[in-house]
């Protein structure tokens, strides 16, 4: 869409902002993520799988990496049952 092959894309992307597409994507989803554990009653497993994760243990093991803890405790952390 941008008129680049994906390897400059990617390349020039990193060179920018010292990241890589799929971190900041990543980054991305689980600020989305976030948002949506502490502001609507969606389960986690919808929520993952809006964000395109194969399961509810595969969302919960990267959110867990990125976040420092749990879904189900930043939910309970930030006001959210």
């Amino acid at each position: 869409l941008v008129g680049y092959s994906d390897c400059y894309l990617s390349r020039k992307f990193k060179n920018e902002t010292g990241i890589n597409v799929k971190q900041y994507i990543l980054s991305a989803k689980m600020e989305y993520a976030k948002v949506q554990l502490v502001s609507t009653d969606h389960s986690i497993s919808d929520i993952g799988a809006v964000l395109g994760f194969s399961s509810r243990s595969h969302f919960s093991d990267t959110f867990n990496r990125q976040v420092g803890m749990s879904p189900q405790r930043y939910r309970e952390t930030h006001g959210r049952n």
